[in-house]
């Protein structure tokens, strides 16, 4: 056999192992065997080899120089198959440039040509190679943009997820594949849509899922921080694009209008809740809110001071003068909240036991539009312009005008509803809870039904049946406001600083840990769940310190146990 001639321009011809295998008439494994022995040449592509057809004519040159008589293959010659490198493009023909010479008669030479920018060569995958699977793909398009896609899962009618991205250069889209490959890979993937906006997420969050579990002042609590701090501040943004710095940004702005740190704890909250709902529905995968610092609360957190017992006792003595003045016992002894108080039934007592089951609680909600235009129900109501100085109508802040379209003033509206006293389940599971009464208390409360009967007696029929433990003189529940009101007179005839009708509460906890009750019962007793609790209403007295310090001194330096009387008791 002659040796094949090939022009120095022309392309190697070049046959894959099967199609080289097929032309020597033997099978793929035995090709190669003879590839990995050497006796026939190979030439590496990528992540295949090609068998270049002069090497399959000098192996059957030399096969027929050893054995003249050894039979030829039948088999029809396959089409070869010319190939090229990736990496080098096909040359062209040279083409003999001419030179082109000024005519004798031309005129003023012309600015010369400017020769085309070559396109950027698109890159393309060798052949016989292919992307690991799950991998994404970019290209680029004829207007020189980038883009990227990569298959994130399947959706739900069973097609393929497949993600786009696009950029300016190569790199941005490369980089926003790998984002979205690790969060396919981490198992955090979003929903296969747009990402929303933050101010249209807390809409559909607040009045769509949280409203079907939340309470009613919880619910107030997230629409209002809502309303007035966080979609103006942060509701054009997308949420996948925001970062702890926005919210950080907002609470300095809320700070610097002179709002306390409650207020953008609050907001804080609201958000929070807000982005782990859309976590957990997969909206978005990360939460920048729980990165975002908050800052104290507010200097208040620090004056929680319990009732000492000399004081717990003198506003006991002043509360019993009172009509309702049990209320305020009860408080202090068990520590329910104030709702729960009011809520207090005759018919949730147990007098065989000497027992009460803490149930529901009352509360005062606002009350809800019954029309079907609430922007135009409450007509001339609306404030249009702010009030004049200095205003003699507000004792607070004067409220500012109304927005355009507002829906408030629903007071107003014929058809209201929802709104007023409203009897209300207690806050937790944990909150339902039975209460045992001491002796004496007992006592109390007798003496107070006693009372009662004689009230519903003297109003006759103007007397409104509803079973309250702590009613009106006319048997209507008490007003919340009114009820902080009379403690505050209390805490005046006993001569005692003032302090919220919340820190009865936080004395309640505090002589259950002075009376060394065992904290599952003091949790049982005070309703409560989160062992974390124990902490937040636990409080260390003065009297327990002097407790201590007596103790201390009993033990280093042979005192009494009675208390350390101090430098002034010692003169």
């Amino acid at each position: 056999m002659t040796e094949p001639t090939s022009e120095p321009n022309q392309p190697r011809v070049m046959h894959t192992v099967e199609q080289a295998a097929e032309l020597l008439g033997i099978g793929r494994t035995t090709m190669f065997g003879l590839i990995r022995d050497g006796e026939i040449g190979s030439v590496p592509i990528g992540r295949a080899r090609r068998v270049p057809a002069d090497e399959i004519d000098a192996y059957v040159a030399r096969k027929v120089a050893e054995d003249p008589d050894a039979p030829r293959t039948s088999r029809p010659k396959p089409q070869p198959v010319a190939f090229l490198p990736p990496q080098l493009p096909p040359t062209k023909p040279a083409v003999e440039k001419k030179s082109k010479a000024p005519a004798a008669d031309d005129g003023p030479t012309t600015k010369a040509r400017q020769p085309k920018p070559k396109a950027k060569p698109r890159r393309i995958r060798p052949e016989g190679t292919r992307a690991p699977n799950g991998a994404g793909s970019i290209y680029q398009d004829k207007d020189g943009k980038w883009h990227g896609r990569v298959t994130m899962g399947t959706r739900d009618d069973g097609k393929p997820d497949r993600r786009h991205v696009r950029g300016a250069d190569e790199a941005e889209v490369m980089k926003k594949l790998r984002k979205l490959e690790q969060e396919r890979d981490s198992g955090l993937k979003r929903k296969p849509s747009r990402v929303p906006k933050f101010g249209d997420w807390l809409d559909h969050w607040v009045e769509n899922i949280e409203a079907r579990t939340a309470r009613f002042n919880t619910l107030s609590g997230h629409r209002s921080a809502i309303r007035k701090h966080l979609k103006p501040g942060l509701g054009e943004h997308r949420m996948d694009r925001m970062e702890p710095d926005h919210f950080e940004k907002l609470y300095t702005k809320i700070e610097a209008s002179g709002l306390s740190g409650y207020t953008v704890a609050a907001v804080h909250r609201t958000a929070r809740a807000a982005f782990n709902e859309a976590v957990r529905r997969k909206v978005v995968t990360s939460n920048p809110v729980s990165l975002a610092k908050v800052g104290p609360a507010g200097d208040d957190d620090d004056e929680v001071e319990p009732l000492e017992p000399e004081e717990a006792q003198r506003v006991i003595a002043a509360a019993l003068r009172r009509r309702n003045g049990l209320r305020y016992v009860m408080a202090l002894v068990f520590g329910d909240r104030q709702g729960e108080c009011l809520g207090f039934k005759w018919e949730r007592v147990d007098h065989k036991k000497r027992s009460i089951r803490v149930r529901k609680q009352l509360q005062r909600q606002t009350w809800q539009h019954g029309c079907p235009d609430p922007a135009e129900c409450p007509g001339a109501r609306h404030k249009v312009e702010p009030c004049p100085e200095p205003c003699k109508k507000h004792t607070r802040p004067c409220p500012p005008p109304c927005a355009p379209g507002c829906m408030d003033h629903a007071r107003r509206c014929p058809q209201r509803h929802g709104g007023g006293l409203v009897e209300v389940a207690v806050k937790s599971k944990a909150g339902r809870r039975t209460h045992a009464f001491p002796d004496r208390l007992w006592d109390m409360l007798m003496e107070h039904e006693a009372a009662q009967k004689r009230e519903r007696e003297h109003a006759g029929s103007a007397w409104q049946e509803g079973d309250w433990m702590f009613c009106q003189e006319d048997g209507r529940p008490i007003d919340p406001k009114a009820d902080r009101t009379e403690w505050y007179a209390i805490l005046a005839e006993a001569g005692v600083d003032m302090k919220r009708l919340h820190d009865a509460r936080h004395t309640a906890a505090t002589v259950l840990a002075l009376l060394e009750v065992a904290p599952r019962t003091t949790m049982d007793i005070m309703g409560w769940s989160d062992p974390a609790m124990l902490l937040r209403y636990g409080h260390v007295t003065d009297t327990m310190r002097r407790e201590i310090a007596g103790r201390q001194d009993a033990f280093y330096f042979g005192g009494t146990t009675e208390g350390n009387a101090g430098p002034a008791d010692g003169e």
